[in-house]
């Protein structure tokens, strides 16, 4: 900790707090987790972390990490700091409508299927791909962070996770666990590129006279995605990723989208230029 000086508190979360500090050797500016134990412990969610972070490290969409030491008796990690979130980006804090552009879109799809195919690839699931846990560079380039939930794949897991709005719909069950695949974490992405081009959440839970209707009720009343845009490529791919398919979802890289080799058509936009039109900068 004597490498590093804390400069304020980021976020706050189950797992643990989230600072950005300055290297005392560099001044560069950082990202520092503070780990939660479970009682003198260090946590199972913990180790899970470290073990994807470290399995992870070096792909250039995913959050890198830096250094881990203990402090204060509690595992601390250094990873490298970015200043938005695809939640700023996307829509405000009161869930106003904002236009995003497509080309902004379609770059940040193309990144997280990428992100996400190099995981799934390792067996390794997300579980809570959400817009605050999509992290953004000053050039607009996804790192995908928080693997406060990550893990390896296996028969049966809990069933208690991802975001309520962005959980695929065979994790609404009433048992603590379930039977699913990495196929939770793409229709996680169909979300968020629903909510993108929609400027808010598309399945948020909402009281109608009275009377709760959840995100799974709202799901199925949907059934598909809703009419978001005139843009063919954008509906055909939120349709495979909004499907009760897990093969279907899987198969989504097969979209001349999602392919990185497509990428310069649709992303012609610079990074200032979006961040200005967005109202961020």
């Amino acid at each position: 900790m004597d490498k590093y000086t804390v400069l304020h508190q980021i976020g706050k979360g189950a797992y643990g707090s989230v600072y950005k500090v300055a290297c005392r050797n560099t001044g560069k500016c950082l990202a520092m987790k503070c780990h939660n134990n479970e009682g003198t412990s260090v946590s199972e969610s913990t180790v899970r972390e470290l073990s994807c972070l470290f399995s992870l490290k070096g792909h250039p969409y995913v959050v890198d990490i830096l250094d881990c030491f203990v402090s204060e008796g509690r595992i601390a990690t250094i990873m490298t700091y970015h200043p938005y979130t695809l939640q700023r980006l996307i829509y405000n804090g009161r869930g106003c409508p904002r236009s995003t552009p497509l080309s902004f879109v379609a770059s940040f799809s193309v990144q997280i299927a990428n992100a996400l195919s190099y995981m799934h690839g390792l067996n390794i699931i997300h579980r809570d791909l959400a817009p605050p846990n999509v992290l953004l560079t000053d050039d607009l380039v996804v790192k995908v962070a928080d693997m406060g939930l990550s893990r390896n794949a296996v028969k049966w897991m809990s069933s208690t996770v991802v975001t309520e709005p962005y959980r695929a719909p065979e994790l609404f069950v009433k048992d603590v666990t379930a039977q699913y695949t990495c196929a939770i974490d793409m229709w996680s992405l169909g979300v968020l590129i629903a909510d993108a081009m929609e400027g808010k959440p598309v399945f948020l839970s909402k009281n109608v006279k009275g009377s709760k209707v959840s995100t799974y009720e709202v799901i199925l009343k949907t059934v598909g995605p809703p009419e978001l845009s005139d843009c063919k490529p954008a509906k055909a791919i939120i349709s495979r990723l909004l499907t009760f398919s897990r093969v279907i979802r899987m198969q989504i890289l097969q979209c001349a989208w999602l392919r990185v080799r497509h990428r310069n058509n649709l992303v012609c936009i610079g990074s200032s230029c979006v961040l200005h039109q967005m109202k961020v900068i």
